[in-house]
């Protein structure tokens, strides 16, 4: 459903905005500009719904191969680092020099740190750290005060968003959690002190 949803959105996403080329009164471009919003949403929206489903379909079949999580980690953080700065974030990452090996998916292990950073772009308001540890624990934190430790807990759960009117889908780390179960990694989130700290663990080996 996801999938026939979005060719109608994204037809309506351009002429709303070939619209907001035309419109001059300032106050119809206002409006404008909220039905422009809102359709961009219902499309990221309609976009991870399609990720999800394709993910969470038995048929999908991870590639499961022993890799560097070093390598993929710090490629997963290069990609972000402009969206840091427009935030006047500056992130401190901790990475250490032994390779670390382990059995995953290149791809979903990527998507999983590209969620999880995304994520933390859109609450993190003054800072974001990344570690890893020798035995290959790498773990994303940030200061949330916003944050409880009852719905810390409901964080990777499908839909969840700490602020009703958040731009979020409530997806993104739901989608994290999905891969984590189906690429031989194990993944968590913890709240102490006021900090949210997610963790994931790629197994150096198959159960």
């Amino acid at each position: 459903m996801s999938h026939d949803l979005r060719t109608p959105l994204t037809v309506i996403y351009g002429y709303v905005n070939r619209l907001k080329e035309q419109i001059t009164d300032e106050k119809l471009l206002k409006e404008v500009d909220m039905i422009y919003a809102r359709t961009k949403e219902m499309i990221d929206l309609t976009e991870e719904l399609f990720k999800y489903a394709v993910y969470k379909d038995s048929e999908f079949t991870p590639n499961l191969e022993r890799l560097k999580i070093n390598e993929i980690l710090e490629n997963g953080i290069l990609g972000f680092y402009s969206a840091f700065a427009e935030r006047g974030i500056e992130p401190i990452v901790e990475i250490c020099d032994v390779p670390v090996y382990g059995v995953t998916d290149k791809q979903a292990l990527s998507r999983i740190i590209s969620n999880i950073i995304s994520n933390a772009i859109k609450y993190a308001k003054t800072d974001f750290a990344v570690t890893m540890t020798p035995d290959g624990v790498i773990t994303f934190s940030n200061t949330a005060p916003e944050l409880n430790y009852v719905n810390v807990e409901r964080l990777l759960d499908r839909y969840y968003t700490v602020k009703s009117n958040s731009e979020s889908t409530g997806l993104g780390l739901s989608i994290a959690r999905l891969l984590a179960e189906k690429s031989n990694c194990e993944i968590a989130a913890s709240y102490a002190d006021g900090r949210l700290s997610i963790s994931v663990t790629v197994k150096d080996g198959l159960a």
